[in-house]
């Protein structure tokens, strides 16, 4: 679901990109940052996530 609405976004800011070079190169900067801190988060509560189920998984002898 993140990946579609992030491609979505990104085809909208392409097509701006084409409209406005100058301005769209600012855009392309803000736009890469902003999806970088946003990814950053995604990974670390996923990492989170991951480490909780570990914890709490039971440990299996053989």
């Amino acid at each position: 679901i993140f990946i579609e609405s992030n491609e979505k976004t990104s085809i909208k800011s392409i097509k701006s990109i084409k409209s406005n070079e100058e301005t769209s190169i600012e855009s392309i900067e803000a736009f890469i940052e902003v999806s970088i801190e946003a990814s950053i988060e995604s990974i670390d509560s996923v990492k989170k996530a991951s480490v909780k189920s570990i914890e709490e998984a039971p440990i299996e002898s053989n």
